[in-house]
């Protein structure tokens, strides 16, 4: 089973967090996915039903996601002034975000 094909198993400490512990396992048998970070980036509207909400990849410090998703933005709108969300999407898959489902709750203010 999965505890037969675990190669290795590694624990470490977070620099953010040092009681914090991570379990890594390392399976060479499984294609691995771009790593994902637990950082989400909502993508807000006036209009409630267009506001996104997408994962940023690993790899990305918050200010970097915002700079690198406005400029995605941007390049998709120069490209096609009518652009949607799903040429948004696709932009911004292609750069390894993630889009994930959200229940949008009732207003704060």
């Amino acid at each position: 089973g999965m505890i037969r094909s675990i190669k290795r198993l590694s624990f470490g400490t977070s620099a953010a967090r040092p009681d914090a512990c991570q379990l890594k396992i390392a399976r060479p048998d499984l294609q691995m996915e771009p790593s994902m970070s637990d950082t989400l980036m909502i993508l807000p509207s006036s209009n409630a039903n267009a506001i996104r909400l997408v994962r940023v990849p690993e790899d990305f410090e918050s200010h970097e996601a915002y700079r690198h998703v406005t400029g995605l933005i941007a390049a998709a709108e120069e490209e096609n002034p009518d652009y949607d969300w799903d040429d948004i999407q696709s932009i911004l898959e292609e750069h390894d975000f993630e889009t994930v489902d959200f229940v949008l709750g009732p207003s704060l203010d």
